[in-house]
C-alpha cells in the first residue's frame, strides 16, 4: 500500500454493490449500506482461512527442501516483501482503473491469482525456486486485497464507524476456525491436499467482488506534496508510536529456531503446531474484547507500557524449556511452548489497533489513505528487516538443524532486545498531549471550512 508526493485525495465516491436483477443473488445482502462492511469482513475471513496452508508451507520447506531455521527465515522475508510497497498497490487502484473500475476488478484479478497460486502448489511438483514463487504471488494478491480492505475501514471509521477491531476479530475468528485442523489435516493428508483445500477461500473474494458496482462519473483527484505528509508524520503523537513499533518489530526473534527444537528435540507433531496458531487467534479475539471493555479509554503509551510488559516476560518462558529448568521445577513444556511468537504476534496487533483507530481522529483530510499506508509500511519494513537480522543472529548464535546448544542465550538476548525497546515510551506522548492534536486539528479543519 511509493511515490507519497502522487499521494490521492479521499475518494469521496463510495463503493457499493451491483443489486440489479440480473446480478441478484438469494442469500446476498440487498442493503448497499451494509455490503461494503460485508466485503470488508470477507476480505479479513478469507485471510484468515488462508492458515490452514501456513503449517503445510513450513514443512514443505522445511521437511521437502530441507531447510536450516536461518535459511528458512531468510527465504520467509522474500514473501513479505509485497507487504512493502502497499502505497504503491493503493495508488493503483485508487488512479488507475483496470476494465474500467477501479477496485472491483483488482480484487476480483487478485483472488484468482491467489487461488491459482494454490492449485499450482497442489497439482505441479515443484522445486524451491517455484515454491517460492508461488509463495510470493500468494503473499502479493493477499496484500493487494488487505489493502483495498483496509481503505474501506479506513472510510468508515472516518465516517464515524468503528470497524477495524471487527475486521481484526474476524480474521482472527476465521483463524481460529482453521487452526488446529491445520495441524490434525496435516498429519492424516499430504501437503498438497491442504493446498488444494486452500485454493477455495479466495473465491469467496471472486464472489462478493463480483457485486460491487463503482460509479462511472469522472473523478477528479487533487494531489498532496510528499512534504503535507512527511510534515504530519513528524508530529510527536504520531512519530514516536510509530518508531515504538518499528523498533519492536525490528528486532531479532527467536520463533524459527524454536518451532524447529520442538520439532527435533521435543518431537511435537504438526497437530499440536495447529494449537499454537489456535491459540493466537484466540489471544487476539480474547486482547480485543479486553481492550474494547476495559481499555478503551486507557492512553495509548498505557497500553503500549503494559502490554510490553506482559508478553516481554511471558516471551521468555520458553528458555525455561530449553535449559532444562522446566523439568527441575516440574512443569509440563507444552504450556510454555504456547508463551512464544505467536503471543507476542496477537498483542502486537492489539497494540497496532488503538493507535491506528487515534490516527483516523487527527488525519488531515484527503490524507487518510496515504497516513494509514505508511504506517502499515513502516510495520511492514520492519518485519522484512527482522527476518533478516534474525536470520544473521540464528547463524551467530550457532543455531541449525540439530545444533541447539545456544538456543537459551538466544532467547535470552531476543528477550532483552525487547525490554530495552520499551525504553522508549519515554518519548511516547501522554494522552493530554495526544489529545492536544486531536483538538488542533479539528481547529484547522474547522478554520478551513469557514474559510
Amino acid at each position: 500500500m511509493n511515490n507519497f508526493g502522487n499521494d490521492l485525495k479521499r475518494d469521496r465516491i463510495p463503493v457499493t454493490f451491483d443489486v440489479q436483477k440480473e446480478k441478484s443473488f438469494p442469500f446476498v445482502p440487498k442493503s448497499t449500506n451494509k455490503l461494503p462492511i460485508l466485503l470488508i469482513y470477507m476480505i479479513g475471513f478469507s485471510e484468515g482461512l488462508l492458515h490452514l496452508s501456513n503449517l503445510a508451507i513450513y514443512y514443505m520447506f522445511k521437511d521437502d527442501f530441507g531447510l536450516s531455521p536461518a535459511q528458512m527465515t531468510l527465504l520467509y522475508s522474500i514473501p513479505a516483501l509485497p507487504f512493502i510497497i502497499r502505497p504503491t498497490m493503493a495508488y493503483l487502484t485508487d488512479a488507475i482503473p483496470i476494465f474500467g473500475t477501479r477496485r472491483r476488478h483488482y480484487l476480483i484479478l487478485n483472488s484468482l491469482i491467489q487461488s491459482f497460486s494454490f492449485l499450482f502448489l497442489a497439482l505441479i511438483p515443484n522445486t524451491i525456486i517455484l515454491s517460492t514463487i508461488a509463495v510470493f504471488c500468494i503473499t502479493f494478491t493477499l496484500a493487494f486485497c488487505m489493502t483495498i480492505a483496509e481503505a474501506l475501514v479506513v472510510e468508515n471509521i472516518s465516517d464515524g464507524t468503528d470497524n477495524l477491531s471487527g475486521f481484526v476479530v474476524i480474521k482472527a475468528f476465521s483463524a481460529l476456525l482453521v487452526s488446529y485442523f491445520s495441524g490434525s489435516m496435516l498429519e492424516k493428508y499430504p501437503k498438497q491436499r491442504l493446498f488444494l483445500i486452500t485454493s477455495l477461500f479466495p473465491l469467496l473474494i471472486t464472489f462478493f467482488a463480483y457485486f460491487m458496482k463503482e460509479e462511472k462519473d469522472l473523478i477528479i483527484y487533487e494531489s498532496h506534496p510528499l512534504k503535507d505528509l512527511i510534515k504530519f508524520l513528524k508530529e510527536p503523537s504520531i512519530l514516536h508510536p510509530c518508531v515504538f513499533m518499528f523498533l519492536v518489530v525490528i528486532t531479532p526473534g527467536y520463533e524459527d529456531a524454536f518451532l524447529y527444537y520442538t520439532i527435533d528435540v521435543l518431537g511435537y507433531s504438526p497437530s499440536f503446531m495447529g494449537v499454537l496458531r489456535l491459540m493466537y487467534g484466540f489471544s487476539v479475539m480474547m486482547g480485543i474484547g479486553v481492550y474494547r471493555f476495559l481499555f478503551k479509554d486507557a492512553s495509548i503509551r498505557s497500553i503500549f507500557f503494559w502490554s510490553s510488559l506482559f508478553v516481554n516476560t511471558v516471551y521468555a518462558f520458553p528458555a525455561l524449556i530449553t535449559s532444562g529448568l522446566s523439568k527441575k521445577l516440574g512443569i509440563p513444556d507444552k504450556p510454555l511452548v504456547l508463551c512464544g511468537g505467536f503471543l507476542m504476534e496477537a498483542i502486537f496487533e492489539i497494540q497496532v489497533m488503538p493507535f491506528l483507530t487515534y490516527t483516523t481522529r487527527v488525519t488531515p483530510k484527503g490524507l487518510e489513505a496515504s497516513v494509514f499506508a505508511a504506517i502499515m509500511t513502516i510495520k511492514s519494513v520492519g518485519l522484512v528487516l527482522s527476518k533478516v537480522i534474525t536470520s544473521i543472529c540464528t547463524f551467530l548464535f550457532g543455531i541449525d538443524t540439530h545444533e541447539y546448544d545456544h538456543l537459551t542465550a538466544y532467547i535470552l538476548f531476543c528477550t532483552n532486545n525487547l525490554f530495552l525497546v520499551m525504553l522508549y515510551l519515554f518519548f511516547v506522548p501522554n494522552k493530554e498531549e495526544m489529545e492536544l492534536l486531536v483538538t488542533k486539528q479539528r481547529m484547522l479543519q474547522s478554520a478551513e471550512e469557514n474559510a
